[in-house]
Parts: structure tokens; sequence; C-alpha cells
């Protein structure tokens, strides 16, 4: 569930998965369809929105979103459809963002950062117990795990060189993953479809 420009939608294909990607973005499925074209993978593209079930139903193993689903105004209508594409006992990989999280403390503050800034329409952030209760009319086994706290001189790195901030130059690499394993900004999320409705 969305393409992006198709970075994911590249690996899975490498990894030979038979791949379907859908987004609500005409554009963002085009570059993703020339990015396969270009590494000569094979897979589907489709311009639908989750939301409204508008996509070919299959019975998918795996539905995987990164970076989608917190932008959306119906979140529990996307997770009925994707439920509805997976076979009983597939797989729901996503990440949605973290509302406990040294970023959104940062934004709360002012303090914009690179890759998600404060004022971004339907950008929500979730607790998670809130995924939790979210995901659980819909799957089941959730598993939770928080991770990624952006390191970087934001100029530095929008030029490709990767220079971390002095607090996070100065602090140890453990605690730093300390840190993400508590206040990053993704909630990494897998769960499953129940074998029975």
């Amino acid at each position: 569930m969305g393409c992006g420009i198709g970075t994911a939608a590249q690996s899975f294909m490498e990894a030979g998965a038979t791949y379907t990607g859908i987004d609500i973005s005409s554009r963002s499925v085009d570059i993703a369809r020339r990015r396969a074209r270009v590494f000569e993978l094979d897979g589907k593209f489709l311009v639908a929105d989750v939301q409204k079930n508008d996509f070919v139903d299959g019975s998918f193993d795996l539905v995987y979103s990164f970076g989608v689903l917190h932008h959306i105004p119906n979140l529990d209508a996307a997770l009925r459809n994707i439920r509805d594409v997976l076979k009983p006992g597939g797989e729901f990989k996503l990440m949605m963002y973290a509302e406990n999280s040294w970023k959104k403390a940062c934004i709360d503050s002012g303090l914009d950062q690179y890759e998600a800034q404060s004022g971004v329409p339907i950008a929500e952030t979730f607790t998670k117990e809130e995924i939790t209760r979210i995901l659980s009319p819909h799957f089941v086994d959730v598993c939770i795990k928080q991770d990624h706290i952006f390191q970087w001189n934001v100029s530095e790195y929008k030029n490709y060189r990767y220079e971390k901030e002095a607090w996070f130059e100065a602090m140890p690499d453990p605690l730093i993953r300390a840190l993400e394993k508590r206040f990053g900004w993704h909630l990494l999320i897998t769960c499953r479809k129940p074998m029975t409705e």
C-alpha cells in the first residue's frame, strides 16, 4: 500500500515476490512502474484508494505499508479493506508515526525537523496502546517495536552527506539505540489476519 518511488517495490521484486503496488497517486504509480522496467523487474502497479476498496481483490500472503496510513482520513476503512485482501493467516506489516517520540516532542516544541514537519495535513501519531486498539478488531498477534531517530544535520543531509548533529555525535551508539527503542519516530507493526472470521 503506497508505491512512493518504488524503492520497496524493487526490493520485494528482486527478492522474488509476486508484487502488486497500490497508490492513490498516479504519478507515484508511474514512477514505480518505470523503475521496475529500468531494472527489468516484473510487478503490477495500480492507482487505487485503500479507503474505498477500489483495488483488485486477491488472496495476498503479505500487505506492506510504510509511511502511508498515518496520512489518510479513514483509517478504519483502510484496515477493513487490507484485511479483506489478505488470505486467512496472511501478514500485515506497517509503519505508523509514534506519539511518544523524539520527533513529536521536537515538532510540538516548534523545532521542526527534516523528513516530517508540523502542519502536514493528516499526519497522525499514535501510542502503542492506540495502535493495538485500532488493529484489534481486524487483526491478531499484534507486535509493535519502536525505532528510528533522525540523527543527521539537515543541510548536510540534503547534499547527501551524513554528518550527525553535535548532540548525537557526542552519544555512544548503544545510547542512541536505547533512545530509538524508546523514543523512535516509527512504530513498526506486524499482525495477521485471523485464520477464521
